[in-house]
């Protein structure tokens, strides 16, 4: 039970990891509001 969560986690940060650039408008939208949003764009921030 507890090795099948364990591997869950794993897998789970495994995938957001190899996947962070195509969710980093995901993660922009759920993280910022839309005035931080703007902000980051207009400083065209590389992160």
């Amino acid at each position: 039970m507890i090795l099948g969560i364990i591997f869950t986690v794993i897998v789970v940060i495994v995938l957001l990891y190899v996947f962070k650039d195509e969710l980093r408008p995901f993660w922009e939208w759920i993280l910022y509001n839309k005035e931080e949003r703007e902000l980051l764009r207009s400083a065209g921030s590389s992160y």
